[in-house]
């Protein structure tokens, strides 16, 4: 068994099991748990302030674009995503869309019209589209 607690063992047709120790599979749990509350908290923290957000931008008439946005990446990345991670892995396909998340949060934090505040919640969507089949599937 090495460090990690993962140990490797033939199989027959050259398949490689791979068995985990308890404790990286509930640290491997709670780090796909983190993610999934990032993007569930996200939805709850933007539908309290988006009343004030759009207030203080004064787009009131694109008020619904700021979660269509969001909800039209997220969706259309899911099947996409869900299938690259089953040619390319999971692990770094699922950081990497906790970075776009991210970064998304980040630039819709920043944005200083309701332009920049839909492109940057759809970049967010893309994040979140990356990040939930792959939690799923791990």
């Amino acid at each position: 068994m090495s460090e990690s607690g993962v140990l490797a063992a033939e199989a027959p047709e050259d398949e490689v099991l791979v068995h985990i120790n308890r404790r990286a599979q509930f640290l491997t749990l709670g780090a796909v748990m983190l993610g999934m509350l990032l993007g569930s908290l996200d939805q709850t923290i933007v539908g309290t302030a988006m009343p004030k957000i759009v207030n203080d931008l004064n787009g009131f008439q694109r008020y619904s674009w700021v979660i269509t946005a969001y909800l039209v990446a997220s969706t259309a990345m899911m099947p996409i995503f869900g299938k690259i991670s089953d040619i390319f892995g999971r692990k770094w396909l699922y950081m990497l869309g906790i970075a776009t998340f991210l970064l998304g949060s980040m630039l819709s934090g920043l944005s200083q019209s309701m332009e920049q505040l839909i492109a940057f919640r759809a970049i967010q969507g893309l994040g979140a589209g990356m990040m939930t089949p792959i939690a799923m599937a791990i």
